[in-house]
């Protein structure tokens, strides 16, 4: 008897296009379904507990609740503030004040501490100013502590060497090489 010369091509399972959709499908499955467990268990966020308030960290910093249900703001954790000195400011004159004018040197980087007093404070109007003339200055009034009156408020943010938080007659002087972590801590002290 002769053999016969007829080879099957018999596809191997591996090679079948049904396998490898059921492969796909599974794989894809399986990777939702981990990922899903994955985010329900990864809710521990980081919490620091300072001066009686417990701060979670967020995506816009770090987060506490006061015990009137309002939240203050920083963007430093509070246990690596850089600042030891203490900060006793009472806001009310400048709260209370009809417009208050965040005066700084535009090129200095004091935008994210200007940012950080203003949604942490209430204050009826705020005025971006100057405390020097200069050539970012032209479209901008120059207001200094001078200008200060029971009704106007002045904030100067000021970069200096040392760290130094002062309140005369309606005018908030703020200096520091860091000027956002001045402001987190003078947030703390005024809250904590």
């Amino acid at each position: 008897m002769r053999r016969s010369y007829y080879k099957s091509n018999k596809v191997v399972f591996y090679k079948n296009k049904k396998f490898f959709t059921i492969l796909v499908g599974l794989f894809l499955i399986m990777l939702m379904a981990l990922g899903a467990v994955n985010v329900g268990m990864n809710n521990d966020d980081e919490k620091v507990e300072y001066n009686g308030l417990e701060f979670i960290e967020t995506s816009e910093g770090w987060r506490a609740y006061l015990d009137d249900d309002s939240a203050i703001y920083l963007f430093f954790n509070p246990e690596e503030l850089i600042i030891e000195e203490e900060f006793s400011i009472s806001f009310s004159s400048l709260s209370n004040s009809e417009k208050v004018y965040f005066s700084y040197n535009p090129e200095d980087e004091v935008q994210y501490a200007m940012y950080d007093l203003s949604r942490n404070f209430v204050f009826q109007k705020i005025v971006y100013s100057c405390y020097e003339d200069g050539d970012l200055c032209a479209d901008m009034p120059l207001k200094t502590c001078e200008d200060a009156t029971v009704n106007v408020g002045v904030v100067v943010f000021k970069v200096a060497d040392e760290n130094k938080v002062s309140l005369e007659d309606n005018c908030l002087s703020i200096e520091g090489k860091s000027l956002l972590n001045v402001v987190d801590k003078l947030i703390l002290d005024y809250n904590g």
